[in-house]
């Protein structure tokens, strides 16, 4: 039973990046995509979708023959009906049949496209769709460049942020501008995540500096986007625990949009990093932060519907945070 709750909790941690939605958002995170099949010759491997759209969860094995896997990143855009659209491992983009958009056959192009053509990224939150505000025939790609050549772990560290603007024609999508960078910086390798404004049209997105306390803000509206504006929080010593990119962990929103979370996965940094967060001005404030013992490698958080319960999860443990507590760390129990 004990696996298979963590498991649960594992699953969870797949929903969608963009939090504090809106009634036109409510399907747009009904199709989760999951596998892989290159090189895999037992055909119990293939790639999984998961169908919110009715009143029961629908699991599926796509019939085509996917050659993109998702080995870790995994972005997924379905339209306001919930019906998928787009996808992309952070190396491509194809549209719901499995097929190229065009000029998106490659995106992100460098030393690690070369390495992981068919694998896709190898960070979770590494990219992730948004829809332009008042427009649903454009759409935004958002994804992380590695530094090319670098040894893994090290690749996990990005040098820059990049988009590809993506727009809707009679004969499908294209990608009309891609690898246009917005961040040339040392930043985090995943953990993109994003927020309605308080305006409930425009979007936030949220990203942060490799291994330090600093913070990008964008903003996107029907004009485009805007920024980055930055945000340094308590500078690098105000926490017990230094950010730490890995595999493990991640970013999120609440769902109302009040709360900035992100949780780092790290044998000697086990920790997560809570913010409040004004959806009109996009600023973090009140950081505070709940530490943990486990010296697992992986993790990951969600957070309940009503955004007062935070769940954490290792190989073996869960945990249960109270972000309404009075002493938020105290409210930490064993699930």
């Amino acid at each position: 039973m004990k696996k298979q709750i963590i498991f649960l909790f594992a699953l969870l941690l797949f929903t969608l990046q963009a939090t504090a939605q809106q009634e036109q958002d409510w399907k747009r995170d009904y199709n989760w995509l999951m596998g892989y099949t290159i090189n895999v010759p037992d055909p119990a491997f293939g790639i999984t979708q998961f169908d919110f759209n009715n009143d029961s969860l629908n699991i599926y094995k796509l019939p085509v023959p996917f050659d993109h896997d998702f080995d870790f990143t995994c972005a997924v855009y379905s339209n306001s009906e919930g019906e998928l659209e787009l996808f992309s491992n952070g190396l491509s983009i194809k549209d719901a049949q499995g097929n190229f958009i065009e000029n998106g056959d490659t995106i992100n192009y460098g030393y690690w496209w070369e390495e992981w053509e068919g694998d896709g990224l190898k960070v979770p939150q590494a990219a992730l769709f948004l829809p332009q505000p008042e427009n649903d025939s454009v759409v935004y790609l958002f994804y992380v460049h590695y530094r090319d050549g670098a040894p893994a772990p090290i690749y996990n560290v990005a040098d820059s942020l990049l988009y590809a603007k993506i727009i809707k024609t009679s004969n499908g999508y294209e990608a009309i501008e891609k690898d246009v960078p917005i961040i040339n910086d040392t930043i985090s390798g995943g953990k993109l995540t994003a927020c309605r404004h308080a305006n409930g049209r425009d979007w936030w997105l949220m990203h942060y500096l490799n291994g330090k306390n600093t913070y990008y803000t964008f903003l996107i509206s029907s004009e485009g986007i805007k920024g980055p504006f930055f945000q340094l929080m308590g500078g690098d010593g105000a926490f017990d625990f230094e950010l730490v990119d890995n595999d493990g962990g991640q970013a999120f929103f609440s769902p109302d949009g009040t709360k900035y979370l992100n949780f780092d996965a790290y044998p000697t940094t086990n920790g997560l990093r809570i913010y409040d967060f004004d959806r009109c001005t996009g600023q973090l404030s009140n950081q505070r932060q709940v530490l943990f013992e486990e010296t697992d490698f992986v993790g990951g958080a969600s957070i309940s519907p009503n955004s007062r319960y935070v769940y954490v999860s290792f190989y073996e443990v869960l945990y249960q945070i109270d972000l309404w507590a009075s002493d938020i760390e105290t409210s930490k129990r064993l699930v």
